[in-house]
């Protein structure tokens, strides 16, 4: 999703290992990244765009380098050298490895394979950011021990990882994803995170103001 330079489009695909080794989904996959178009952000038909400027740091090492046990499914290629690239997916991407541990955003997806669910869940936590974090799984026993022990913010189940709604999902992150006083931008109390706070001179009346908005507020599940 945007050329992977979105802060919630994947950079890393972790696939349970029986999956990864069925030649099938690896033509697939090949087939997906090789099939996107890209172009110019003002040509209607491009679906990878350009990236914002010319690749350095660790978005050149993504593009162009691969660490022990790594190869290209598809190596990424540069279109016109600065900011036109075509996709790439790099494969056997080992636990704690840069590709494992560091953000890029660009279009590059690592992929890991797994053993099982859990062993993915924690390869997964194991980055310090946690801002988004998606699972496909038809196994409803699976995308529930999912949803209970990863750590991210915003997690996203079958579908894709971009395109939260401000207001109807309130975006913010875990860990180093999460900055400032408040964790979830757009929710019904973010513009009152933002403002100059008088200082307490009456605790008592503080704390029942407190109280009144926990009980009608703060406690209140919404789901606009």
């Amino acid at each position: 999703g945007h050329a992977g330079q979105k802060c919630s489009a994947a950079s890393l695909a972790i696939v349970e290992a029986s999956l990864l080794a069925d030649p099938a989904f690896l033509r697939q996959l090949r087939d997906a990244v090789t099939s996107l178009r890209v172009g110019p952000a003002y040509d209607l038909a491009t679906v990878v765009g350009p990236v914002i400027r010319p690749a350095d740091g660790a978005l050149k090492r993504a593009l162009t380098r691969l660490d022990e046990g790594e190869h290209w499914l598809v190596e990424p290629t540069p279109i016109d050298a600065d900011f036109l690239w075509r996709p790439g997916v790099k494969l056997g991407v080992r636990p704690g490895s840069w590709s494992h541990l560091n953000e890029w955003f660009g279009p590059v997806l690592g992929v890991m394979a797994a053993p099982n669910l859990a062993t993915a869940t924690r390869w997964q936590n194991q980055v310090a950011y946690g801002l988004t974090a998606g699972l496909h799984s038809l196994s409803t026993s699976e995308c529930e021990y999912w949803l209970e022990h990863v750590a991210a913010g915003n997690l996203y189940v079958n579908r894709t990882t971009t395109g939260a709604v401000v207001s109807r999902q309130p975006f913010g992150g875990w860990k180093r994803s999460a900055v400032g006083p408040t964790a979830k931008a757009g929710g019904p109390h973010y513009v009152n995170a933002l403002r100059r706070w008088r200082r307490v001179e009456d605790l008592d009346a503080a704390t029942r103001d407190l109280r009144e908005w926990w009980t009608s507020s703060g406690a209140v599940a919404l789901d606009p």
